[in-house]
């Protein structure tokens, strides 16, 4: 009598075991590894829990169905994020179908193809912070869109989707689902912008988030280029005999000192202008009425 393999495509899993059990018992097989047999039953000893090892997080497990869908399950895991709105550490368990995946009853899902890509979908606010977690399966691959914080051109800001893979498959050749990608583990995801703002009025240094480029723009300051009074530089040059050192941005005008003097018939001072580096230091908008003195000519 040969032991039956099992599982066979068409027979029930039932009648297969009880044919093992015959077989068991006709060779006078009473234990085997694992469990013992009970009667007609075969009764399995539980494994015991040291001997345990957890699935990894996030680990997709999927399977065909006898019409041909695939299904797949993904066992439980965290998305953290760092909370700038209350300054600490959050955590998200992620839903499949609207089920969280540490329910009782573990929820599974539909890949829409043998060659598709399973993720976790994460929604954030515009300032980063996630809300929502999703186990989605999609036939082509996803692009995040990155949140922007709301700056003076866009006062709303843009909320953002981020798609984390945790698996991929690639059509066999004979229309069937092969994982040629898995990535297991809790996953961060870190709060990458910043928001800058513009203190005080008058012009805007900050100009905003440039989504092409996923850049911050700032505007520059740039002295007149010809006739210049006021002179936009650096603090100071390193060795090497440029700026990258430069720790300030210094306005100052064109260090030219000096002052001129108004004076009456005899000499004394009636007024005088003074200007520092090029700007005026005294009151402006006198009146100043130059007397005719006698042997002067104008």
């Amino acid at each position: 009598m040969k032991i039956p393999s099992l599982p066979r495509e068409g027979v029930p899993v039932r009648d297969t075991v009880n044919e093992i059990i015959a077989f068991l018992r006709a060779t006078q097989i009473t234990t085997v590894k694992g469990g013992k047999i009970k009667g007609n039953a075969l009764e399995i000893t539980p494994p015991d829990p040291d001997d345990f090892t957890a699935a990894p997080e996030f680990q997709v497990n999927h399977w065909e169905e006898p019409e041909g869908t695939f299904k797949y399950s993904v066992d439980p895991g965290y998305i953290t994020y760092q909370n700038i709105n209350s300054g600490g550490t959050g955590f998200i368990v992620p839903t499949l179908g609207g089920t969280s995946l540490e329910a009782e009853e573990r929820p599974t899902g539909t890949l829409p193809a043998a060659a598709c890509y399973v993720y976790v979908q994460v929604a954030t606010s515009n300032k980063g912070v996630p809300s929502t977690a999703t186990i989605t399966a999609t036939a082509s691959e996803q692009s995040d869109t990155h949140h922007v914080p709301p700056d003076p051109t866009n006062l709303s800001g843009t909320a953002g989707i981020y798609y984390l893979l945790l698996a991929q498959f690639e059509d066999d050749g004979n229309g069937h689902a092969k994982a040629t990608r898995w990535i297991t583990g809790n996953r961060n995801l870190p709060n990458q912008l910043v928001q800058l703002d513009n203190l005080g009025s008058g012009k805007k240094v900050y100009q905003g988030f440039a989504l092409g480029t996923d850049k911050h723009q700032v505007r520059s300051i740039r002295q007149r280029a010809s006739s210049e009074q006021i002179h936009v530089k650096y603090d100071n040059e390193d060795a090497g005999g440029d700026e990258d050192d430069a720790v300030e941005i210094i306005v100052e005008g064109n260090k030219k000192d000096g002052t001129l003097r108004f004076e009456d018939c005899n000499g004394t001072e009636i007024f005088s202008l003074t200007w520092v580096d090029g700007l005026i230091t005294n009151a402006a908008g006198e009146t100043i009425v130059v007397p005719d003195c006698p042997g002067t000519t104008v």
